[in-house]
């Protein structure tokens, strides 16, 4: 039996013995060695450099497949119209001012689309969010915009003019349609491109962005099979008449009633919410033919617990339409855009809702954190 003692091997062997590595040329044979390192023992392996996860921000929370229940997703849906609102007179100016505010709420400048129509008034963005597609539509703004006067003249333009949608025919707001028509083409190729990618398509605005949008989701759905996930409106007034309310409740693409994918928010007081009431299209041996103007989809009211310049809301969601009558000072808040009126209360009254909720204690800080990004950059 070979003894184990280690004095037999020479020098070369003892030194062969610590070699870490050999290394062999396939080509000429010669044998080289690697030694570990001077500290002895095992040559450390370097472990890969693991990245720290990427920081979470308020609109990588959006949930795609939301069934319209979300109170956050509803919450960023205002968001996102109100940001539309841009002092930008290009669209060039219109991306970079959304790119400022959105960006560092986690939506790219990459996931940004924009267009401005000098005829109709129409401004409005697309943006992409994971797999949803949000079209918002920008509302009544006679300031930064390049035809400043032209979007009084589309809120009175509310003659019920007569249209035809999937072969059957109802009244709307002319200036509603018109002006949404303007852009129309635009929206439907954006649609369609987000539709053949799988996405889910969410449309959305407040007060007249309400309207438009309510129009664009109207036809898309309808008229070009483009099936809408979501509408989601911020204190918009009336578009058509009971025909196109009625018309809402038709089964579209997947069989989906848009009036049930239609979610309707309203600030109690809101002037906006409560016009156009009706409108005579003509006159017989009786007196004028009226025809009266109906919201559509679910509605969620909001009750400002504090008065006009509340910071804190009840929001009593799916409870149906309710009649009031705004106040004088109602109006003239409305009007004259003084202080915080009961119109521009929809994203903080969301807001509060999100916050006050436990299940997004979590994130509580981070949206309040961001929420002043937009809120600052809408007020320059």
């Amino acid at each position: 039996t070979e003894s184990s003692d280690l004095s037999k091997y020479t020098t070369a062997d003892r030194e062969l013995s610590t070699v870490s590595q050999i290394y062999i040329d396939p080509r000429t044979g010669e044998v080289t060695y690697e030694k570990p390192s001077s500290g002895g023992g095992t040559k450390p392996q370097t472990e890969p450099t693991q990245e720290a996860p990427p920081e979470l921000l308020p609109f990588d929370y959006f949930v795609a497949e939301d069934d319209g229940t979300s109170a956050l997703n509803a919450y960023l849906l205002s968001q996102l119209s109100m940001g539309v609102y841009s002092t930008a007179l290009n669209e060039l100016e219109f991306h970079l001012d959304l790119m400022e505010k959105f960006q560092p709420q986690g939506i790219s400048t990459f996931d940004i689309d924009v267009k401005m129509d000098h005829d109709s008034g129409c401004e409005l963005a697309v943006f992409t969010i994971g797999k949803a597609t949000v079209i918002a539509f920008r509302g009544t703004s006679g300031l930064g915009t390049t035809n400043p006067d032209r979007d009084v003249e589309i809120d009175l333009m509310d003659v019920p003019i007569k249209v035809k949608v999937n072969e059957k025919e109802c009244r709307v707001h002319q200036g509603f349609w018109e002006s949404t028509d303007g852009v129309y083409d635009w929206v439907f190729e954006k649609a369609l491109e987000a539709h053949l990618d799988g996405q889910k398509i969410y449309l959305t605005g407040h007060s007249l962005g309400g309207a438009r949008a309510t129009v664009a989701a109207f036809r898309l759905h309808y008229d070009d099979g483009i099936p809408v996930h979501s509408l989601q409106t911020f204190g918009s007034p009336k578009v058509g008449d009971i025909d196109f309310k009625t018309m809402f409740s038709d089964l579209g693409p997947n069989d989906v009633k848009l009036a049930e994918v239609t979610e309707r928010y309203v600030v109690l007081g809101d002037p906006a919410t409560t016009f156009p009431e009706k409108e005579a299209i003509g006159v017989n041996w009786k007196g004028p033919i009226w025809v009266y103007y109906h919201h559509v989809g679910k509605t969620h009211n909001i009750n400002p617990l504090t008065g006009t310049n509340s910071t804190a809301y009840d929001i009593d969601f799916d409870s149906g339409e309710i009649f009031f009558i705004p106040t004088a000072s109602q109006w003239y808040g409305f009007l004259n855009g003084v202080g915080d009126n009961e119109h521009m209360l929809y994203d903080d009254a969301l807001l509060y809702e999100v916050v006050t909720d436990n299940q997004y204690v979590d994130i509580k800080d981070l949206l309040l954190e961001h929420e002043s990004v937009v809120q600052t950059a809408i007020g320059e």
